[in-house]
C-alpha cells in the first residue's frame, strides 16, 4: 500500500523518494540494525543472482556479507565498478559495481558471461567467486561481486610490450604465452576485444575485463573481430619474442650472475644461506648478497663470490612475501656504490616460495615434424621444473 510519499512493500520495507530518487528501506535482522539501498541497487543485485558466477569450487573461508569493518584500500575504479581489498581476506578483492543504467547492467551481464567462456576454453583468468552485499556506515548497501585478487600484480597490454614488467618474467610467464597462443589456433572464433593481462609477481599472466559490448564471441567472422582476432595473436607473437628475449639473457653462460635474498628469508630459514652459497660454489659464476628492506637501503652484504669474478650483469632477487620487492629505483640504489656491478645489470624479482633454479633451460624446436617434436620434448623432460620449448 501507500501512505503519503511512503509505499509499504510486500516484504514489509518502505520505499520513498528523496531527491527525486527512490530509496528502499529495510530491516537487517542479522545485522540488527536498519539498512537502505537505491531501486537502481536493488535491480543489480537481482541482476548478478541470476548470473553464473565462478565455474569452480567456492572456498569455503569466503564471506557471506561485508560491512565497512571489512573494507581495506581501494585498489583501482573504472566507469563501472570499484575495487577494494579486504582487511582479513589478502587474496580476495570486493569489486563494487555502479551499475545505474540498462547499459551498464548489460555490460556487466557480457563481462562475466566472457569470463567463464574464457575459463571454458581453459584461458586462465581470476576467479569470480558469488555476488554480495556490503553495508557502509551509512547504512547503505551495495552491490558487488567477490573476486580472485592477484596481489602486487601489474596490469599489461599485449599491444604495448613494453609494459610487462621484465623483473617479473620467469618461465610461467612464456607457459602463459604459449597457452593462450595454443587457444588462439585451437579456437577459430575467438578473439578478445580488449586483451589486457594481470601480471603476478611469480610471473603468471591472468587476463581480465576484455571489455566487450557483445556477448563471447559474437559474430567471429565479422571485419572488425576478424581484425581483432589478428591483432590479437601478432601482440602475443611480440609478447613471447620480448620474454624469450629476456629469459636468454638471463641465461647466457658468459655473463656473472648474482643473487640478492631479502634478510628476512636467512632469518626465517637458517640453512638457506649454506644452500645458496654451496650452490654458488658449483656454478662458479654466482655471487650471493643479502640485502635489507627493513629500515634504510644499506649497501648488500656480500656473502660469496668465486675468486675469478666479473662485473655482475644478471640479478635474481629473492624476495619475502612480507616484504615489497625491489623496483629499478631501488635496484640503482642498492647498487650505485658496488664496484661489481657492470652498467647494463638486468634483474627481475621472485618470492622465495617461488624461487628454484634461477636459470630457464630454452630448448629452441624447429619445425614441427614428430622427430622435431620428440628431440625438444626428450631435452625438456631432463629438466622438467625449469625448461621451456620454443616454437620457430
Amino acid at each position: 500500500g501507500r501512505v503519503g510519499d511512503m509505499q509499504i512493500n510486500p516484504d514489509g520495507g518502505k520505499t520513498m523518494e528523496k531527491g527525486g530518487q527512490k530509496i528502499i528501506h529495510n530491516w537487517d535482522y542479522e545485522g540488527k540494525q536498519p539498512v537502505w539501498q537505491t531501486i537502481d541497487a536493488k535491480r543489480t543485485g537481482k541482476i548478478l543472482k541470476s548470473l553464473k558466477l565462478g565455474l569452480g569450487d567456492t572456498p569455503s573461508n569466503i564471506p557471506d556479507s561485508l560491512d565497512y569493518n571489512d573494507i581495506g584500500n581501494k585498489e583501482g575504479d573504472g566507469i563501472m565498478k570499484t575495487a577494494y581489498t579486504l582487511k582479513d581476506h589478502p587474496n580476495l578483492l570486493f569489486l563494487q559495481l555502479d551499475t545505474e543504467t540498462p547499459l551498464k547492467v548489460e555490460k556487466l551481464e557480457h563481462e562475466i558471461a566472457w569470463i567463464n567462456k574464457m575459463r571454458e576454453l581453459g584461458i586462465k583468468t581470476p576467479e569470480y567467486y558469488k555476488a554480495i552485499v556490503m553495508t557502509d556506515q551509512n547504512h547503505q548497501k551495495h552491490h558487488g561481486i567477490l573476486v580472485e585478487r592477484i596481489p602486487d600484480a601489474k596490469v599489461i597490454r599485449p599491444d604495448s610490450p613494453n609494459l610487462m614488467k621484465n623483473k617479473y618474467i620467469t618461465r610461467r610467464t612464456l607457459d602463459d604465452i604459449r597457452s593462450l597462443s595454443d587457444k588462439f589456433e585451437q579456437n577459430p572464433d575467438l578473439y578478445i576485444p580488449d586483451l589486457q593481462m594481470l601480471m603476478g609477481k611469480d610471473g603468471q599472466l591472468y587476463v581480465f575485463d576484455p571489455g566487450s559490448a557483445d556477448s563471447p564471441m559474437h559474430q567471429p567472422d565479422s571485419p572488425a573481430n576478424q581484425i581483432a582476432r589478428s591483432m590479437n595473436m601478432k601482440e602475443l607473437k611480440k609478447l613471447n619474442e620480448k620474454a624469450t628475449l629476456f629469459l636468454g639473457k638471463f641465461n647466457e653462460s658468459n655473463r656473472m650472475h648474482a643473487i640478492f635474498v631479502d634478510e628476512a628469508l636467512l632469518k626465517k630459514d637458517p640453512n638457506l644461506e649454506e644452500k645458496l652459497i654451496n650452490k654458488a660454489k658449483k656454478q662458479q659464476d654466482l655471487a650471493i648478497f643479502s640485502y635489507n628492506f627493513e629500515g634504510m637501503l644499506v649497501e648488500p652484504t656480500l656473502l660469496y663470490q668465486p675468486d675469478n669474478s666479473q662485473p655482475i650483469d644478471r640479478i635474481e632477487v629473492m624476495a619475502d612475501k612480507g616484504n615489497r620487492s625491489p623496483n629499478q629505483i631501488d635496484m640503482s640504489f642498492l647498487a650505485r656504490d658496488m664496484p661489481n656491478i657492470s652498467n647494463d645489470m638486468i634483474f627481475r624479482c621472485r618470492p622465495a616460495e617461488n624461487f628454484s633454479n634461477y636459470r630457464t633451460n630454452i630448448i629452441v624446436q624447429h619445425g614441427n615434424s614428430d622427430t622435431a617434436i620428440k628431440a625438444a620434448q626428450d631435452l625438456a623432460n631432463k629438466h622438467p621444473d625449469n625448461s621451456i620449448i620454443v616454437h620457430f
